[in-house]
């Protein structure tokens, strides 16, 4: 959980405290309020609610410019997760309007629940956002990598055809075809997985997103050990040393 997590969540308890408060009359050790107080208490919920509209309408705004921004993730997953983004930005200014007319506590407690409960915005839709990015961009280093190994390979034999010992090479070019073909199996499909999700999904199941992030970081990290397989190719069939007879 990041700090605007944190940050929002805490404002959420906070919310939620202050507006039952407000709606329940003659709480122990509460005075009779004068006619002032309730509506100052109900302009204060009514503030936070937008305040945590806001800053998820800003954070839709970046998630967008983060997708178009994004040169390996497909047209398809851009158009859908975009469109996602989007009917959530028009959700929430439409009940930010709602909340601004609102005239209850017990309606400003319901509203600004389903800020979170009806939007998930940083629960959900960011980091299905980023997952869409990260998967779609693991396919396409995995077939960039696909179309090398041949050119390796064959670079390997030509080095070995001139005397060089590239006893490091095979074997990286070894560990390379073994870990693209990994990454490929967990980026494979990874976006399709989150892509369609939507907060009802995320309110039944907490851990939701998990499988996806695993399979992210797992091909991550075999695709920075492919990075390093190719580099210790390049390094021996562009080197001048010799097998020794």
């Amino acid at each position: 959980m990041n700090t605007k997590q944190l940050c929002s969540l805490l404002a959420a308890g906070a919310l939620t405290a202050g507006v039952t408060l407000a709606a329940l009359p003659g709480v122990a050790g509460a005075d009779t309020p004068t006619p002032a107080t309730p509506a100052r208490s109900l302009d204060v919920a009514k503030a936070r609610c937008t305040a945590a509209i806001d800053i998820r309408l800003a954070d839709l705004t970046r998630l967008d410019a983060s997708l178009s921004a994004a040169k390996n993730t497909t047209a398809a997953h851009k158009g859908t997760q975009t469109a996602s983004n989007t009917a959530a930005a028009t959700g929430l200014t439409s009940l930010k309007a709602k909340i601004a007319s609102d005239t209850d506590a017990a309606t400003v407690a319901s509203d600004c629940r389903s800020i979170y409960e009806g939007y998930r915005v940083f629960a959900l839709r960011a980091p299905q956002t980023h997952l869409v990015i990260a998967g779609d961009a693991e396919s396409f280093a995995v077939t960039k990598l696909d179309g090398v190994v041949p050119k390796l390979s064959d670079a390997i034999d030509k080095a070995a055809a001139a005397g060089k010992d590239v006893t490091a090479a095979k074997a990286a070019l070894t560990d390379l075809q073994a870990k693209v073909a990994d990454a490929g199996t967990h980026a494979n499909g990874l976006a399709d997985s989150v892509i369609g999700d939507v907060p009802a999904d995320y309110n039944a199941n907490r851990g939701l997103l998990d499988p996806a992030r695993a399979n992210a970081k797992a091909a991550a990290a075999d695709l920075k050990a492919a990075r390093v397989d190719v580099t210790t190719i390049l390094a021996t069939v562009r080197g001048t040393s010799t097998a020794k007879g």
